[in-house]
Protein backbone atom coordinates (compact mmCIF):
# COMPACT_ATOMS: atom_id res chain seq x y z
CA UNK A 1 0.00 0.00 0.00
CA UNK A 2 1.39 3.21 -0.79
CA UNK A 3 0.43 6.68 0.54
CA UNK A 4 1.03 9.90 -0.51
CA UNK A 5 2.29 12.41 1.64
CA UNK A 6 0.61 15.50 1.76
CA UNK A 7 2.45 19.12 2.39
CA UNK A 8 1.91 20.42 5.53
CA UNK A 9 1.45 24.06 3.77
CA UNK A 10 -1.51 21.94 2.02
CA UNK A 11 -3.59 20.93 5.14
CA UNK A 12 -2.78 24.29 7.18
CA UNK A 13 -4.05 26.02 3.55
CA UNK A 14 -6.89 23.33 4.00
CA UNK A 15 -8.40 23.70 7.72
CA UNK A 16 -7.69 27.42 7.11
CA UNK A 17 -10.22 27.21 4.95
CA UNK A 18 -12.56 25.25 7.21
CA UNK A 19 -12.11 28.26 10.11
CA UNK A 20 -15.45 30.09 9.08
CA UNK A 21 -17.68 26.93 9.57
CA UNK A 22 -15.97 25.78 12.79
CA UNK A 23 -16.63 29.53 14.07
CA UNK A 24 -19.78 29.38 12.91
CA UNK A 25 -20.48 25.87 14.54
CA UNK A 26 -18.69 27.40 17.96
CA UNK A 27 -21.18 30.42 17.89
CA UNK A 28 -24.15 27.53 17.09
CA UNK A 29 -22.81 25.46 20.40
CA UNK A 30 -22.01 28.76 22.55
CA UNK A 31 -25.87 29.56 21.72
CA UNK A 32 -26.78 26.23 22.53
CA UNK A 33 -24.91 25.80 25.98
CA UNK A 34 -26.41 29.24 27.12
CA UNK A 35 -30.28 28.19 26.51
CA UNK A 36 -29.25 25.06 28.33
CA UNK A 37 -28.41 27.07 31.09
CA UNK A 38 -32.03 28.75 31.79
CA UNK A 39 -34.31 27.79 33.58
CA UNK A 40 -35.38 24.00 34.58
CA UNK A 41 -38.38 24.09 37.02
CA UNK A 42 -41.55 21.72 38.21
CA UNK A 43 -44.02 22.66 40.43
CA UNK A 44 -43.70 20.89 43.98
CA UNK A 45 -47.07 22.01 45.46
CA UNK A 46 -47.81 23.84 48.33
CA UNK A 47 -47.67 27.31 45.71
CA UNK A 48 -44.27 26.57 45.63
CA UNK A 49 -41.82 26.39 42.25
CA UNK A 50 -38.79 24.37 42.19
CA UNK A 51 -36.25 26.23 39.42
CA UNK A 52 -32.53 25.43 38.62
CA UNK A 53 -30.00 28.31 38.18
CA UNK A 54 -26.59 28.12 36.78
CA UNK A 55 -24.59 30.62 38.47
CA UNK A 56 -21.01 30.75 37.31
CA UNK A 57 -19.98 27.48 37.47
CA UNK A 58 -22.54 26.38 39.75
CA UNK A 59 -26.08 24.90 39.76
CA UNK A 60 -27.85 26.06 42.47
CA UNK A 61 -31.83 25.45 43.07
CA UNK A 62 -34.58 27.26 44.43
CA UNK A 63 -37.80 27.18 45.62
CA UNK A 64 -40.00 30.36 44.49
CA UNK A 65 -43.91 31.27 44.79
CA UNK A 66 -45.71 30.01 42.21
CA UNK A 67 -48.66 32.43 42.25
CA UNK A 68 -45.67 35.26 42.20
CA UNK A 69 -45.76 37.44 38.99
CA UNK A 70 -42.98 39.60 39.16
CA UNK A 71 -39.51 38.01 40.10
CA UNK A 72 -40.59 34.35 39.70
CA UNK A 73 -41.51 34.03 35.43
CA UNK A 74 -38.20 35.60 34.38
CA UNK A 75 -35.94 33.09 36.81
CA UNK A 76 -37.75 30.11 35.82
CA UNK A 77 -37.91 30.78 32.11
CA UNK A 78 -33.75 31.91 32.46
CA UNK A 79 -32.39 30.78 35.21
CA UNK A 80 -31.42 34.38 35.67
CA UNK A 81 -31.82 37.10 38.58
CA UNK A 82 -30.45 40.81 38.71
CA UNK A 83 -27.52 39.88 36.46
CA UNK A 84 -25.40 42.50 36.82
CA UNK A 85 -25.41 42.45 40.54
CA UNK A 86 -24.59 38.67 40.44
CA UNK A 87 -21.87 39.45 38.42
CA UNK A 88 -20.45 41.90 40.61
CA UNK A 89 -20.76 39.14 43.76
CA UNK A 90 -19.12 36.49 41.64
CA UNK A 91 -16.15 39.15 41.09
CA UNK A 92 -15.58 40.44 44.71
CA UNK A 93 -16.74 38.16 46.96
CA UNK A 94 -13.78 36.15 49.02
CA UNK A 95 -13.99 32.50 49.89
CA UNK A 96 -13.75 33.96 53.50
CA UNK A 97 -16.15 36.87 52.94
CA UNK A 98 -18.87 37.31 55.49
CA UNK A 99 -22.32 38.57 54.02
CA UNK A 100 -25.20 39.95 55.31
CA UNK A 101 -28.44 39.87 53.34
CA UNK A 102 -31.45 42.53 54.11
CA UNK A 103 -34.48 41.76 52.84
CA UNK A 104 -33.35 38.52 51.15
CA UNK A 105 -36.44 37.48 49.44
CA UNK A 106 -36.53 33.92 48.74
CA UNK A 107 -32.24 34.06 48.95
CA UNK A 108 -31.19 34.16 46.07
CA UNK A 109 -28.12 36.14 47.06
CA UNK A 110 -27.87 34.23 50.44
CA UNK A 111 -27.15 31.20 48.86
CA UNK A 112 -25.35 32.63 46.16
CA UNK A 113 -22.98 34.07 48.74
CA UNK A 114 -23.22 31.12 50.72
CA UNK A 115 -21.87 28.79 47.85
CA UNK A 116 -18.37 31.72 47.39
CA UNK A 117 -17.65 31.84 50.49
CA UNK A 118 -17.22 28.34 52.31
CA UNK A 119 -14.72 29.76 54.73
CA UNK A 120 -17.12 32.68 55.84
CA UNK A 121 -20.64 32.99 57.41
CA UNK A 122 -23.96 34.70 55.66
CA UNK A 123 -26.99 35.30 57.19
CA UNK A 124 -30.24 36.19 55.49
CA UNK A 125 -32.94 38.46 56.82
CA UNK A 126 -36.43 38.28 55.40
CA UNK A 127 -39.87 39.65 57.37
CA UNK A 128 -42.24 37.80 55.43
CA UNK A 129 -43.13 34.38 56.73
CA UNK A 130 -44.17 32.65 53.87
CA UNK A 131 -41.13 34.04 51.78
CA UNK A 132 -38.80 33.32 54.91
CA UNK A 133 -39.86 29.99 54.51
CA UNK A 134 -38.31 29.91 51.43
CA UNK A 135 -35.11 31.36 52.14
CA UNK A 136 -34.69 28.69 55.09
CA UNK A 137 -35.92 26.06 52.76
CA UNK A 138 -33.06 26.88 49.62
CA UNK A 139 -30.53 26.83 52.04
CA UNK A 140 -31.20 23.89 53.21
CA UNK A 141 -32.59 21.78 49.59
CA UNK A 142 -28.54 23.55 48.85
CA UNK A 143 -26.61 21.86 51.86
CA UNK A 144 -25.55 25.31 52.60
CA UNK A 145 -26.68 24.99 56.44
CA UNK A 146 -23.25 25.21 57.82
CA UNK A 147 -22.65 28.51 55.94
CA UNK A 148 -25.85 30.20 55.62
CA UNK A 149 -28.67 31.05 58.41
CA UNK A 150 -31.84 33.19 57.73
CA UNK A 151 -33.80 34.94 60.43
CA UNK A 152 -36.86 35.96 60.09
CA UNK A 153 -37.18 39.97 60.92
CA UNK A 154 -37.58 43.26 59.65
CA UNK A 155 -34.16 45.76 60.13
CA UNK A 156 -34.50 49.42 61.13
CA UNK A 157 -33.09 52.03 63.20
CA UNK A 158 -34.85 50.76 66.56
CA UNK A 159 -36.41 47.87 67.76
CA UNK A 160 -40.04 47.11 67.70
CA UNK A 161 -42.72 45.14 65.68
CA UNK A 162 -44.14 46.52 62.53
CA UNK A 163 -46.94 45.33 60.67
CA UNK A 164 -46.45 44.26 57.11
CA UNK A 165 -49.08 43.97 54.24
CA UNK A 166 -48.39 41.40 52.00
CA UNK A 167 -49.34 42.07 47.97
CA UNK A 168 -51.05 39.69 46.19
CA UNK A 169 -48.90 38.02 42.95
CA UNK A 170 -45.43 39.81 44.50
CA UNK A 171 -43.32 38.06 46.51
CA UNK A 172 -42.55 40.09 49.40
CA UNK A 173 -43.52 43.39 48.42
CA UNK A 174 -45.46 44.88 51.05
CA UNK A 175 -45.46 48.85 50.93
CA UNK A 176 -49.45 49.15 49.77
CA UNK A 177 -52.71 46.91 49.10
CA UNK A 178 -52.38 44.04 51.04
CA UNK A 179 -53.70 40.74 50.40
CA UNK A 180 -52.53 39.48 53.91
CA UNK A 181 -51.34 41.20 57.44
CA UNK A 182 -49.24 40.19 59.85
CA UNK A 183 -46.76 41.98 62.19
CA UNK A 184 -42.85 40.93 62.34
CA UNK A 185 -39.87 41.91 64.71
CA UNK A 186 -37.83 44.35 63.95
CA UNK A 187 -33.57 44.05 64.75
CA UNK A 188 -32.33 47.75 64.99
CA UNK A 189 -30.58 49.89 67.14
CA UNK A 190 -31.97 53.52 69.14
CA UNK A 191 -30.83 56.50 67.96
Amino acid sequence: MVRTAIPFRRVVERLWGALPFFGGLNRRLDRLERMSHGGRATYVGNNRVLTKCVIGEDVIGFLVEADDRLLGPWLILTGQYETPLTNYFLSNLKPDSHCLDVGANFGYFTCLMARNCPRGKVLGIEPDRHVYELVRDNININGLQGLAAARQAAVGDREGRLTLHRRITRSASWPRGSASRHTCPTSGQSR
